[in-house]
Parts: C-alpha cells; sequence; structure tokens
C-alpha cells in the first residue's frame, strides 16, 4: 500500500461495482454477501487500474457503495486526485440524490466527471430498438432466438458459417423502425 500511496496518479478515475459474491473463507462458508470492487486508473503509472479494495457491504444501496470506496480513497490517500467517477448506470450508482457518485460527489468537496459504464447505456437502447423492431417479449423463450436456432441448425466451431439475412427483410425491419420512432419512413433515406 506505502508505495502506491507515495506516487499516486497525477489525476484518476475511481471505478465500483457491486457483485454477490459466495463467501469462501469467513464463518459461514456457502452463504453470499455483497461486495463491492473499487479500483482506480490514471495515467502515467496507473493506465490500466489499480484495485484498492473489495469490501463487504451491508447492502447495494448508493449510501452503502459511497461509504465503501470513500473509505478505501481514504486509506490510499487518494481522496485528492479523484477527477472523474466511472459507474453502471443502476439507479444505487446514479440517482440524483442518494446515487452513490452523487454523495461521493459531495464528499469530494468538487465537480467530477460522470462516466456512466457505455454498456448498460447501449444495453437500453438496443433493447427499445428491438422491442420497437419485434414487439414486447412475453414468454421466457425469445422467438426471434428460437427462429435463429432452427434456421441456423449447425453452428460448429470447426467449420464456421455466417447466417444470412435476407436484404429485403431488413429493409422491411429498417422502414418499420424509422416509422415508429419517426412517424416518417423516408427519414434518413439518400435522395
Amino acid at each position: 500500500m506505502a508505495a502506491f500511496s507515495e506516487d499516486p496518479p497525477k489525476y484518476a478515475a475511481l471505478h465500483w461495482d457491486g457483485k454477490m459474491l459466495r463467501d469462501v473463507l469467513g464463518s459461514d462458508p456457502g452463504t453470499t454477501s455483497e461486495t463491492l470492487a473499487v479500483l482506480v486508473s490514471g495515467p502515467p503509472a496507473y493506465p490500466e487500474g489499480k484495485l484498492l479494495g473489495v469490501p463487504v457491504i451491508d447492502s447495494s444501496t448508493g449510501t452503502a457503495q459511497a461509504e465503501a470506496s470513500m473509505d478505501l480513497l481514504e486509506a490510499w490517500g487518494l481522496t485528492g486526485v479523484i477527477t472523474a467517477l466511472v459507474f453502471d448506470t443502476t439507479a444505487s450508482n446514479s440517482g440524483v440524490h442518494r446515487g452513490a457518485a452523487k454523495l461521493l460527489e459531495q464528499q469530494l468537496d468538487r465537480k467530477v466527471f460522470y462516466l456512466a459504464c457505455r454498456h448498460h447505456i447501449l444495453e437500453v437502447l438496443v433493447g427499445a430498438v428491438w422491442e420497437n423492431l419485434f414487439g414486447k417479449i412475453k414468454s421466457p423463450e425469445n422467438p426471434w432466438f428460437k427462429h435463429f436456432k432452427d434456421v441456423w441448425t449447425d453452428p460448429t466451431t470447426d467449420n464456421p458459417t455466417t447466417l444470412s439475412i435476407r436484404q429485403k427483410w431488413l429493409n422491411k425491419k429498417k422502414k418499420e423502425c424509422k416509422e415508429k420512432t419517426t412517424g416518417n419512413p423516408e427519414v434518413g433515406e439518400a435522395s
């Protein structure tokens, strides 16, 4: 801990993510605990990141995550170098009043960049587009995946093939999506 604390990055981003993990070392092996992986990244010495700790927390609330993250920042002497917060877009992280990011910003007593993970943002966008194109799925088995499974019967790894999508079908779906999102199927068409 000392070497990192003596030579911290000049500027760093704080990353955290909560996970339920099985307690294999505690007093009750086999039970699960809410844990929080906390790391910082910052050039030049730590562009890939430095794990600060993985504390067990009482709950996955924004308050619990902010407290655990701040405890680690203080223990490592890094409260003065944090310029950005990197987190997934769950309410416990991104909530405007009690989200971990908001609470950490208040505890740091300065403005910081919020860098919500693009994976989670794109997941929401892709989900909305999928629902617009194919409708809301009500069953546990997605009929489109079942269709692909029926059409693509042998996805072997020793002789890979690609599943072709017919251009006519793709154009129809693009047009439907444009109609649903803009009300005009001609938006974005080349003249």
